[in-house]
């Protein structure tokens, strides 16, 4: 794996002020089709996973309720740990993005108590953050 001199220049500037660093929570949640400007340490939500992958177990099912139930029912029972795991983040980005209450997709939120919205360079984000925090008296 290969790092950028910047993600370096980061690395090492957490390093020298590891306090600050490693009190910083920073969540990313985002639609499928967002690209988003990563960072280590940070999560990301894919906040409409659980609709793509409800639209992909509901495809082609039969018009009768019966016949529907019976192979909705036969797909759950095939899916993967691969598939359920995927399920499991999917739900835990709905539930994490009520929680905070997310308007909208690009959010990032930091230490549980800042969002920024349409942001996805999580760099940027940082700096904004960071200089609200510092105006906010920390």
């Amino acid at each position: 794996m290969r790092f950028s001199a910047t993600t370096l220049l980061i690395a090492l500037a957490c390093a020298i002020a590891a306090p600050a660093c490693a009190q910083e929570r920073i969540e990313v949640f985002r639609l499928s089709d967002q690209p988003i400007v990563a960072s280590p340490g940070v999560t990301v939500y894919v906040v409409d996973a659980m609709r793509q992958h409800t639209a992909r177990l509901s495809a082609g099912l039969p018009r009768n309720p019966a016949d529907a139930q019976q192979v909705a029912h036969a797909r759950l029972q095939a899916l993967t740990a691969q598939d359920k795991e995927v399920l499991h983040a999917a739900s835990t980005a709905l539930v994490r993005a009520a929680e905070y209450r997310i308007a909208k997709a690009p959010a990032i939120v930091f230490d549980g108590r800042a969002v920024l919205y349409g942001i996805t360079d999580i760099e940027q984000a940082r700096a904004i953050y960071r200089s609200w925090k510092t105006g906010k008296g920390g």
